[in-house]
């Protein structure tokens, strides 16, 4: 049998978790109204009793609320109500002497409740992975760093197509090159997004951060020229800190 809860203002509201395998106690009493409320979008169907010459029942013009009064004195008996989602089974009963009478019962449903929950956690979690650069697989988190930690980024990763770097959100952005295996320097354009990521459309074995004369290298430890590209332009979940101090 399944308890009711009461609301802490006032326990003549009472909340009911739905479980089609249990059947809760509702008590009333005579001139008085009692109210189910089921879930917003469901629509009453059909409904049946036991002694229902005992109870005035009717279904609101909403369709998701069935109101009750008891007519006798002794209108105890059971309720079944089919919507078009669920099946209700209540046992309803006159309140006795002392004991509180329901007015209104809301129904909760907590594994639904549950899965939109975590749902809305699972969206709200690849939000804040595509906020540090995708929802791809990280490919590459393997990078040192070499030179002033002035200039050095929070973070850096690769996706196997793109180079990823966060960097403080107080901070200048440094001028940036990567470097070709010719040894050339390139200057990589400055694509940051709200974050602070900024995004470098290239693999690169080595990159250089230069503001005047202070200089800090980022190399790929992991790089590898014959690597097979990915073919999906995305970026990775996971946000690897740069390991200070590495050497070439």
């Amino acid at each position: 049998m399944q308890p009711t809860q009461p609301s802490p203002a006032d326990p003549r509201i009472r909340f009911i978790d739905y479980d089609p395998y249990n059947i809760p106690v509702v008590y009333a009493r005579i001139g008085g109204d009692l109210m189910l409320v089921f879930q917003n979008g469901e629509v009453v169907k059909d409904m049946t009793g036991g002694d229902t010459d005992a109870w005035g029942v009717g279904v609101s013009t909403a369709g998701n609320s069935v109101f009750m009064k008891p007519k006798v004195t002794s209108p105890n008996m059971n309720l079944h109500v089919v919507t078009n989602k669920r099946i209700y089974s209540i046992d309803l009963k006159l309140a006795g002497k002392g004991q509180v009478a329901f007015q209104t019962i809301y129904y909760r449903y907590p594994d639904e409740e549950r899965t939109k929950r975590d749902a809305a956690n699972q969206r709200a979690l690849a939000r804040d992975l595509l906020s540090y650069g995708g929802a791809a697989t990280t490919k590459n988190r393997n990078y040192t760093m070499q030179g002033s930690d002035a200039l050095a980024p929070l973070e850096a990763w690769d996706d196997g197509n793109f180079t990823y770097f966060r960097f403080p959100a107080n901070r200048d952005v440094p001028s940036i090159y990567y470097v070709t295996e010719d040894g050339k320097e390139h200057l990589v354009n400055k694509d940051m997004d709200s974050n602070y990521v900024l995004t470098v459309q290239k693999i690169a074995k080595k990159f250089i951060f230069r503001t005047g004369d202070v200089v800090t290298c980022i190399f790929n430890e992991s790089y590898n020229p014959n690597a097979v590209r990915s073919p999906t332009n995305t970026t990775s979940p996971n946000v690897e800190r740069v390991i200070r101090g590495g050497q070439q």
